[in-house]
């Protein structure tokens, strides 16, 4: 693949500016509220305890917000002076938002499935309160508060039907469900496995992809150097337009997913959303087999 000219990021910015602009109008138009003839409206109405539809919807809804502003936080790591290296890991704090915003929202379930992954979420969050807690050495009063209310919450699941959800040791390991882990949750929602591990391997330090993506071998008189009389190889910073592309797409498709799944779950205008994203991925130039809106409306 050739590389793209840099004046591939001037439109790679703007259609992320206007992914981000354009969507919050039309959401807040909407209110917060779904449509009569929409499946949350109907689960709302049916469901054995509806507050849990709400909280699943509320969840999905701040990480909505949480995964734009990490979109907006990734154009101004594109902005000049480029940050060849932020980047990356800008954008894989959306996916994993993006993802579970998306699995909560999902249109193919019901509503027990979906009040199932309300409990496994609030079960994950909770789990990593408590460990924090103990970390910071809160006092014994506010962790046994805080284990008392994982005992509360699983019981009101129990209530609700929801089976214990333990290991071969008959430990607790979730609520309702168990939780699927971060790169679990991208692949089946996103399908975007491959680009989560990459990003992870950045997150994480690994020399071989933090080279690979933000940096190029010295050239002329700086291509070697010396430390401690040992010969060593010099790099410095490189700005792959065609890795700004490839992050740009997967953001703006991670973001639209989560949009996409809300949208449908809610029976918000869909044709508004598609307009807006037909125009954003006009500007990028992404081929139609990207435009998942096309053909389905959700993965299962």
């Amino acid at each position: 693949m050739n590389e793209l000219g840099e004046e591939y990021i001037v439109p790679l910015r703007a259609a992320l500016t206007a992914l981000f602009d354009r969507i919050a109008g039309l959401f807040k138009s909407h209110g917060n509220d779904p449509d009569p003839s929409s499946l949350a409206s109907t689960e709302l109405r049916d469901a054995a305890r509806p507050e849990s539809i709400v909280t699943a919807c509320s969840i999905s809804t701040q990480l909505i917000e949480y995964s734009s502003e990490h979109l907006t936080a990734f154009v101004k790591t594109i902005t000049e002076p480029i940050e060849p290296l932020a980047c990356w890991t800008c954008v894989r704090s959306m996916l994993e938002s993006c993802a579970i915003s998306a699995w909560l929202s999902d249109p193919a379930i019901a509503s027990t499935a979906r009040i199932g992954r309300m409990f496994a979420m609030r079960y994950e969050g909770m789990q990593q309160q408590l460990k924090f807690g103990r970390v910071v050495n809160r006092s014994t009063s506010e962790l046994q508060s805080l284990s008392d209310r994982i005992d509360d919450v699983e019981r009101t699941a129990m209530s609700l039907g929801y089976q214990p959800v333990c290991n071969r040791n008959g430990q607790r390991i979730g609520i309702g469900q168990r939780m699927p882990n971060a790169t679990e949750l991208i692949g089946l929602m996103l399908d975007e496995e491959a680009m989560y591990r990459l990003l992870s391997a950045v997150a994480h330090g690994h020399s071989w992809a933090i080279i690979r993506l933000g940096f190029q071998g010295a050239t002329g008189a700086n291509q070697q150097s010396t430390m401690a009389g040992i010969n060593v190889k010099t790099f410095e910073k490189k700005v792959y337009m065609n890795g700004l592309a490839y992050l740009g797409l997967g953001a703006a498709k991670a973001f639209a997913r989560a949009l996409w799944n809300q949208s449908l779950y809610m029976g918000w205008n869909q044709d508004a959303l598609e307009e807006v994203l037909e125009d954003v991925f006009d500007t990028l130039d992404v081929t139609p087999n990207s435009r998942f809106w096309r053909s389905s409306t959700c993965i299962t």
